[in-house]
């Protein structure tokens, strides 16, 4: 009688349609699983190809660029940036040189052509003074003519700047320049001109 009532109860139209509820339920939330999945993986492969193609992130390290980028500020350069036309004097730039293993931030200062002169009062480019030292204490003036299709680029914080001027190479060419910086975002969000 027990089991004849069990079996009423399991073919009642009332547990069918749970049974059905519950199956509908179930491939609603594989369906809802597997667009949740789809999601993630579009945006992962979305911010990959950002990254590899369109932006590349850095962090300042130094002071060297201040004070327009602070010391660990996180910028975003734009890698489309002289697809068409040239880098140029006043850009900031991230770029590589072979005196670092890591990515670079610094201001252009001279284009190709130029004549550098580095003396103690400060650096002059083609006879117009640039910035000003204080920290130099050497009379002797190093000349630099920039070759074609490089750069010589200079931190902000002229005093405080391991650059073109300290390095054993001191040019960058326009295939080690990674990026035009545009803008900062942690932790303070800027744009930079």
């Amino acid at each position: 009688m027990l089991l004849a009532k069990i079996r009423k109860n399991s073919n009642s139209p009332e547990t069918c349609a749970k049974s059905e509820r519950g199956r509908k339920n179930e491939r609603r939330r594989s369906k809802d699983s597997f667009f949740s999945f789809r999601i993630i993986l579009s945006a992962f492969i979305f911010a990959l190809v950002l990254n590899v193609c369109f932006i590349v992130n850095a962090v300042v390290p130094s002071g060297s660029m201040e004070p327009a980028i602070p010391s660990g500020q996180a910028v975003i350069g734009w890698r489309l940036a002289y697809i068409q036309k040239a880098p140029k004097r006043g850009d900031i730039v991230i770029f590589r040189h072979e005196e670092s293993d890591r990515k670079l931030l610094k201001r252009i200062a001279a284009v190709q052509g130029d004549t550098v002169e580095v003396r103690s009062d400060g650096v002059w480019i083609n006879d117009l003074l640039y910035a000003e030292c204080t920290a130099q204490s050497t009379d002797e003036i190093k000349t630099y003519q920039v070759p074609e299709g490089s750069y010589f680029l200079i931190g902000d914080n002229f005093d405080n700047s391991f650059d073109s001027r300290n390095w054993e190479y001191p040019y960058v060419s326009r295939e080690e320049i990674i990026a035009r910086v545009i803008f900062g975002y942690f932790p303070k969000m800027y744009i930079i001109e």
